[in-house]
């Protein structure tokens, strides 16, 4: 047999981003690189990739191309000149005119100390810019009437370090109200989620030509739309998992949809008590309060249309504590940043004595998420049992909605499928299983044939992860 073969190259910056990339392969052991990525599940309501990661080892004897001892030790005296965690680094693999990037940002480096120089290893472990979202919390402003690919990319505005590239595609639905009940700490990737399984859609980060970093969002129709098949593999594949879990035939869809009611004009956030730190002259402190209901302070809400606040009636000032000493209202400012969920007051002292912050509240459009509605498809459950699933559209409040896609998904999974959780192929094989190696990333098309499973060329799979 001739084996294929794809040129593979790792590379690293070491003088910050835009500083240019160097070619560290000469420097990579003969351990495997390994490269994990994508959405890691098959259940209806899981649609966002999770937090991809790559590991490989670095050669940390005196052997490297630094001819250093502890070259990629980050405490060794004669660490290589900008090595260090969070550097970006990504894998280059090229076959026939197709190139393809993964990258990453440095996660762990673990120095292995070794008797001999042939063993003495740094090894290296890098993470997608999904772990960047995961570590994130970005409040964002009340979405009205906006597309979900909209809010997908309002929520990702927030984000101080951005993907190097997106693709992201119109969403197939529009929703009155967006983010209004999400937690407001809550981090990205959680909000993504709830977004993503009320569009029924897919995102994540996937490999690309040019930069390695692509984050992708797609509608519900995307993989509907797509009309070529990346490759077939038939009976080529090195290993295949396709478990055969009652569990997968699902006959029972529960939808969960959330109406709004809106209140105009109520205090829609309130600090109960008073601060317990003056606030020095020229000093600025800024104090988050989640939206609660007037009356009920513990049923959280959501709100719109904020009014900026007044002095007096929304805050006061005192020079006191308990209230007893001076009103100091006239000397501060207060300016308030409303959020979906939340509101931002940034308190400044423009006076010239200490004062403590008495009262404050905000005003605005009380947004309540009271009385879901949950709508039903359910397929006898015949011999297989009852199996359920549960779909929390967060961001729909179409009532009608939730009965049309329970019969949707419900059409999906009520019948024993060829589930294939994972397919492994050697590439080398062939030119066109090398092409799909390289080129092949989550929501490509392919088949699979494989006799002893029965499965055929006509049962089409989605790559999910890779």
């Amino acid at each position: 047999m001739a084996w294929v073969t794809p040129t593979v190259t790792v590379e690293q910056e070491f003088a910050g981003i835009g500083g240019g990339w160097t070619d560290i392969t000469g420097d990579v052991t003969m351990d495997p690189i390994t490269l994990v990525y994508g959405i890691r599940s098959h259940r209806p309501e899981e649609r966002l990739a999770t937090t991809g990661e790559m590991k490989l080892a670095m050669r940390n004897d005196a052997n490297n191309s630094g001819s250093q001892l502890g070259y990629y030790s980050p405490f060794h005296a004669s660490k290589r000149s900008g090595f260090d965690f969070n550097n970006r680094i990504r894998l280059k693999t090229v076959y026939a005119g197709d190139t393809r990037y993964w990258m990453g940002r440095i996660a762990g480096i673990m120095p292995e100390p070794g008797q001999y120089g042939d063993t003495r290893r740094s090894f290296i472990s890098a993470v997608d810019w999904m772990d960047i979202a995961a570590r994130t919390t970005a409040p964002t402003a009340i979405q009205l009437t906006k597309r979900s690919d909209q809010i997908f990319s309002a929520i990702l505005a927030n984000i101080v370090t951005q993907p190097a590239l997106t693709d992201i595609l119109p969403g197939i639905d529009t929703y009155d109200y967006g983010l209004d009940n999400e937690n407001s700490s809550a981090p990205v990737p959680t909000q993504w989620a709830d977004l993503l399984r009320s569009e029924l859609g897919y995102a994540g980060v996937k490999r690309d030509a040019t930069a390695g970093e692509t984050l992708f969002f797609e509608d519900r129709q995307a993989r509907i739309r797509t009309t070529s098949t990346l490759v077939t593999l038939d009976n080529t594949m090195h290993g295949l998992e396709m478990p055969g879990d009652r569990d997968d035939i699902i006959n029972r869809v529960r939808i969960i949809v959330h109406p709004r009611t809106v209140s105009a004009g109520i205090v829609v956030a309130r600090l109960e008590a008073a601060a317990t730190t003056s606030i020095a002259p020229g000093e600025a402190q800024t104090i988050v309060m989640d939206y609660t209901d007037p009356v009920q302070r513990d049923t959280k809400i959501g709100a719109k249309n904020g009014i900026a606040l007044a002095a007096t009636t929304d805050y006061t000032m005192n020079a006191a504590q308990d209230g007893s000493g001076a009103d100091l209202t006239t000397s501060f400012t207060a300016v308030a940043t409303y959020r979906a969920s939340s509101v931002s007051v940034l308190i400044t002292n423009t006076g010239t004595a200490a004062g403590f912050l008495r009262t404050l509240q905000a005003r605005g459009d009380g947004i309540y998420s009271l009385n879901d509605v949950i709508g039903e498809a359910t397929a006898a459950p015949g011999a297989y049992g009852e199996n359920i699933a549960e779909v929390d559209m967060r961001f729909q409040n179409d009532a009608s909605r939730a009965a049309r896609a329970a019969i949707y998904l419900g059409n999906l999974y009520k019948s024993p499928l060829a589930n294939v959780r994972k397919v492994t192929f050697v590439a080398n094989q062939s030119a066109a299983l090398m092409t799909a190696a390289i080129t092949g990333d989550i929501s490509s098309r392919i088949a699979i044939v494989e006799p002893v499973s029965g499965l055929l060329a006509t049962q089409l799979y989605f790559i999910n992860g890779v």
